[in-house]
């Protein structure tokens, strides 16, 4: 059965459910009529891409703070150059890990993850087809 866009009837390829503390609503849209119930939902929205999967993220920003669509990690720099040899050792769990100096720094990237990415769906599935294909 296929979902008929709420607006113009077309072909929905956009299913959005909003859960409130009182309600369920189920929104579907075509393309064209999805990007504009985003820019009437909230004021501003990015398009990121998850740093794990690759998955493309529209994240909604709203007036208060909040956002939906994907966890923020924050802003990192990506080293570019580090030294040969470790400069330091941290313990950890009773293991010694080595601490090298980063030399160079390259550009700053910020951290995104989808909601499956970031509940852990993805990676564990892939942990049990390891352990299946070893029994």
């Amino acid at each position: 059965m296929t979902q008929k866009c709420d607006e113009c009837n077309n072909y929905a390829s956009h299913i959005i459910i909003d859960k409130d503390s009182t309600k369920t609503t189920k929104h579907k849209f075509c393309c064209e009529h999805y990007m504009d119930f985003i820019k009437e939902e909230s004021k501003e929205f990015l398009i990121r891409n998850c740093s794990v999967c690759g998955k493309r993220l529209i994240i909604r920003l709203y007036d208060d703070g909040h956002y939906k669509g994907g966890e923020y990690f924050g802003r990192f720099r990506i080293p570019l150059k580090i030294a040969k040899k470790p400069s330091n050792f941290i313990t950890m769990e009773r293991k010694k890990y080595p601490v090298v100096r980063i030399l160079k720094y390259g550009t700053e990237v910020e951290y995104w993850e989808c909601p499956k990415c970031y509940k852990g769906d993805e990676r564990k599935s892939r942990g049990k087809q390891k352990s299946q294909r070893e029994k």
